[in-house]
């Protein structure tokens, strides 16, 4: 189950794709990974939360674990840590990032009411 992010380094814009790139470890009760995630021009703290969101829902999906579970943990993290209402990171990824369908947001939901 996601437990945790931590920021790693900034790894500049790319020209090429026109977006920021960070590199950052996400760490899981069974495993961590090191992500590059990649964000565009909107505000630093959105355009993160939202490409982090992007690394979890890739790296989940190709696992075959519980995509919606885990960025319910991702949001509660980012909750926690940051004070980023899970309302707002749920906006945020609706409106910024394509991986996030509106069947995702409804398991997130689901698990959310759970809680």
């Amino acid at each position: 189950m996601f437990q945790s992010i931590k920021h790693i380094k900034y790894l500049g814009y790319n020209a090429t794709t026109k977006l920021y790139e960070y590199e950052y470890e996400l760490v899981d009760s069974d495993f961590s990974w090191v992500a590059v995630v990649v964000a565009v021009a909107v505000a630093v703290a959105v355009a993160v939360a939202v490409a982090v969101v992007g690394a979890v829902i890739q790296e989940y999906s190709k696992r075959n674990l519980n995509v919606a579970a885990n960025l319910v943990m991702c949001f509660k993290y980012h909750e926690k840590k940051y004070g980023l209402s899970i309302a707002q990171q749920i906006a945020w990824a609706e409106k910024h990032q394509p991986l996030f369908t509106p069947e995702l947001k409804q398991d997130v939901q689901k698990y959310l009411t759970l809680l």
